[in-house]
């Protein structure tokens, strides 16, 4: 039977217990994987302080590959225009990023906004307006 890592691409997160880069390869590596998540919540994975450049270098000499999580606070429904916009603005550069980088997947989960507690329910602003 053929080993569960050749037939399927299987990765993780970036972790926390992590505190680098470098140390979340080292451990995708020792168990085998094939693709790390990184989270753009992490201030370490930022494209301020990570260059696409590395990451290439990084999956050339590893053959790990990465996808992007995107971070969970970018509101594209905001009521503010400026914030909105900002949101859309800094999206479309972690997305040049990442195409930079080589990286192929992103994903995002959708900001369910601000919400205000009734005494009897949530009403979520997104859903009012």
């Amino acid at each position: 039977m053929t080993p569960l890592h050749t037939r399927y691409r299987i990765g993780m997160p970036s972790l926390l217990e992590c505190p680098t880069l470098e140390d979340n390869v080292r451990l995708a590596q020792e168990l085998g994987l094939s693709f790390i998540e990184l989270n753009l919540d992490l201030p370490i994975f930022t494209p301020e302080r990570l260059p696409a450049a590395k990451l290439r270098q990084l999956r050339e000499d590893t053959g790990l590959f990465f996808t992007v999580h995107l971070p969970e606070n970018l509101d594209f429904a905001s009521c503010h225009p400026a914030i909105r916009e900002g949101n859309v603005e800094r999206c479309l550069e972690l997305i040049d990023w990442a195409h930079e980088a080589g990286i192929e997947r992103l994903n995002m989960h959708l900001h369910n906004g601000i919400y205000f507690t009734l005494p009897n329910e949530k009403v979520w602003i997104h859903e009012r307006y």
